[in-house]
């Protein structure tokens, strides 16, 4: 199934005559029919309402034809772009935007440094994580050599993705069978990946027969992939996988040395930003999408497309989180501090829109107050 989830409904005005709302919906990839499955919902808003629109992939619906079918929604349609180039390329096609990279909806609050007893520095279970849907392109296969990889792992549906085999030796935390199960490099698309549930259309829980769903104040509901650990990896059943929580993912995480993003292209990536906030330094691949954005001399290391420059990178980046060049806390304030500057351009282009309906709220303190976990998709 194509992920189609509804739009969230994030304000509306109480004043009859001024009916506005706003809402944020994610663009996912379109069908064979050539349609996106986010238009069938916001074909039936009105010309007062503002859809904030985040991309799933890299100049996704950039052609043309597309770009002028904004303009015939009858809503108002804010692209959300990821990457300074996206956005200048829709500047120039006349199409509404702002330079919002999505990973700074993430809630900071669900992923952070935890120091272990033996000190925020000590050394780490793992020595790196990959946290990914379990497909082809996000290329598995570059952190074969390295030693005690940890994957969080999930599949996004059998007709949307074929399964990747796990590195070998790697242990994958959503697995659990008396203890953390090794990966043997097989195939999963046997019983292991028939127990992964798989995400399907029709919007998160909490959708409602007016074709959204409406978010309150410190909601934390999303989709299943907004999550997982090593803590509580024991709630499944001996040899099936489970989805884990974002606090499990947090805990996870924070039991590993540095994150893995391997793919070459694709969108923000939610999960690079996970491991910035949960302070690992990230051994990286060139990329495109958006998850380069973030990514600095202090927290990130970029190397070639090889097994071999991973596994180098990995030895250098935990070399250099103990000589202090790398630190947990520096990486996880950079990321912050860049989220806040995504929100301000967010937060001005809301204010903009209350100014224009007459509505005398702080977009700033809107936010601060409804402000939820990938902001309900």
């Amino acid at each position: 199934m194509i992920w189609d989830p509804v739009p969230a409904l994030y304000f509306q005005s109480g004043d009859p005559a001024c009916p506005l709302r706003i809402f944020f919906a994610y663009l996912s990839f379109h069908t064979p029919s050539g349609t996106y499955p986010i238009d069938a919902h916001l074909d039936k808003l009105g010309p007062k309402d503002h859809v904030f629109l985040f991309l799933a992939w890299h100049r996704l619906g950039f052609y043309p034809e597309r770009l002028q079918r904004y303009a015939r929604f009858p809503c108002q349609v804010i692209l959300c772009a990821n990457t300074p180039e996206e956005h200048a390329e829709l500047e120039a096609a006349g199409v509404r935007c702002i330079f919002f990279n999505q990973n700074a909806a993430l809630d900071e609050r669900l992923f952070d440094v935890a120091a272990p007893a033996e000190g925020l520095h000590a050394p780490r279970p793992f020595r790196a994580v990959l946290n990914s849907t379990l497909a082809p392109y996000k290329r598995l296969h570059l952190a074969a050599k390295v030693e005690r990889l940890a994957v969080v792992g999930y599949l996004q549906g059998s007709d949307y993705h074929s399964a990747a085999p796990l590195p070998p030796g790697s242990t994958w935390m959503n697995l659990h069978s008396g203890a953390l199960c090794a990966g043997s490099g097989s195939d999963l698309s046997g019983s292991a990946h028939a127990a992964v549930p798989g995400v399907t259309s029709g919007g998160p829980t909490g959708s409602t027969s007016a074709g959204y769903r409406q978010l309150g104040p410190g909601s934390q509901q999303g989709p299943p992939q907004a999550a997982g650990s090593a803590h509580n990896v024991g709630a499944g059943t001996a040899g099936q996988a489970v989805y884990l929580s974002a606090g499990q993912v947090c805990a996870a995480l924070n039991r590993c040395e540095v994150g893995l993003s391997l793919s070459e292209l694709e969108g923000p990536c939610w999960a690079s930003s996970e491991y910035l906030l949960c302070g690992l330094p990230v051994v990286t691949t060139p990329c495109s999408g958006g998850r380069e954005v973030w990514y600095n001399e202090g927290n990130s290391i970029v190397v070639q497309p090889t097994q071999d420059a991973v596994a180098a990178g990995v030895s250098q980046a935990i070399q250099q989180l103990r000589s202090g060049a790398f630190s947990r806390q520096r990486i996880r304030e950079g990321a912050l501090q860049q989220a806040r500057s995504f929100r301000a351009a967010l937060n001005a282009e809301v204010q903009a829109i209350f100014e224009e309906h007459g509505v005398r709220l702080s977009a700033a303190d809107w936010f601060a107050e409804h402000f939820c976990h990938k902001m309900g998709l």
